[in-house]
């Protein structure tokens, strides 16, 4: 196994520590889907044990998707907790995306895999907030063009 550099192992830890408390909030605004969340965290656990930093930051982005099934009450909620519990906001991950969206849209063109399931996991989060069809439609024409 490859060890990582400082920074990223800095980055995989605090990646870890923001998905397992995002998801100890869901399970505790929504406790039928505890069962899961700790499924989900095994595997957050592995991948961090395995400093398996790509899948860790693919797993977080998804996990983070999940914010988008709850009311807007249940999001404050699993915010502030995962914030309380690690002194991050988690809205600065929303950012980093977006951001790296706007850098991918501006040059036409999906480099990798990576920044596929970055797109993508970012129009889902569109999808579920509000509307922006023409963000949405150049990020879903990207996507497409990508897997074509």
């Amino acid at each position: 196994m490859a060890r990582l550099k400082p920074e990223h192992l800095e980055e995989l830890r605090k990646l870890h520590s923001q998905t397992v408390a995002l998801l100890d909030g869901l399970a505790r605004v929504d406790p039928p889907f505890a069962d899961s969340a700790g499924r989900m965290k095994a595997v957050m656990d592995g991948a961090l044990s395995m400093q398996d930093l790509r899948g860790l930051r693919e797993a977080a982005r998804d996990i983070r998707g999940l914010l988008d099934s709850v009311s807007p009450s249940q999001r404050r909620e699993v915010l502030t907790h995962v914030e309380s519990t690690t002194g991050q906001p988690l809205e600065r991950e929303h950012e980093k995306d977006k951001a790296a969206a706007d850098r991918i849209l501006a040059r036409g063109k999906i480099r990798n895999d990576r920044e596929y399931y970055l797109l993508r996991a970012y129009l889902e989060h569109l999808e579920g907030g509000i509307n922006n069809d023409e963000r949405q439609n150049a990020l879903a024409q990207l996507i497409d063009s990508y897997r074509a």
